[in-house]
């Protein structure tokens, strides 16, 4: 049997590396409450009716339907090799408060964890039963994007 996490160090090269970031989406709270609520550094926080804009301030027109609020986990790319992805969420998720993960949940917004992935070879990685049932159980999804190349 192999031990959890074991196959996602294994089958990376030195190349591969991963951002890990936590994303919420709601149809009316405040991106400030939100951002509050989880106490982490937020990469972008925009609340519903405010005006749609770019990094750099620039207007687009229109106006966000929902906020939505990304929070930085940690600072740099990591290596498959000297971090484990799952740990990594499994530590996210017991710093959470479920109660405030139900209630966005109950009141039609969602969570989610967004796994970046760089490497210019062959990625496989695995989270286990168990991790997937402690997101299942907090009502949180995760998404995983895979980019052909370094960061």
């Amino acid at each position: 049997m192999v031990a959890s996490g074991h196959l996602e160090r294994i089958a990376m090269k030195n190349s591969s590396t991963f951002r890990l970031t936590f994303h919420v989406s709601h149809p009316s709270a405040a991106a400030a409450e939100i951002v509050a609520a989880f106490g982490l550094p937020a990469r972008y926080a925009q609340s519903v009716g405010m005006p749609k804009q770019t990094k750099t301030g620039k207007l687009l027109g229109g106006v966000y339907q929902r906020t939505n609020v990304s929070f930085t986990l940690h600072e740099h790319p990591l290596n498959f090799q000297g971090a484990s992805m799952e740990s990594l969420i499994r530590e996210s998720l017991t710093s959470f408060d479920r109660n405030y993960l139900l209630t966005i949940h109950e009141t039609s917004g969602s969570c989610h964890f967004l796994v970046g992935v760089f490497s210019s070879e062959n990625v496989m990685f695995d989270i286990s039963l168990d991790a997937i049932n402690e997101l299942a159980a907090s009502n949180v999804s995760i998404k995983f994007d895979f980019y052909g190349g370094e960061e």
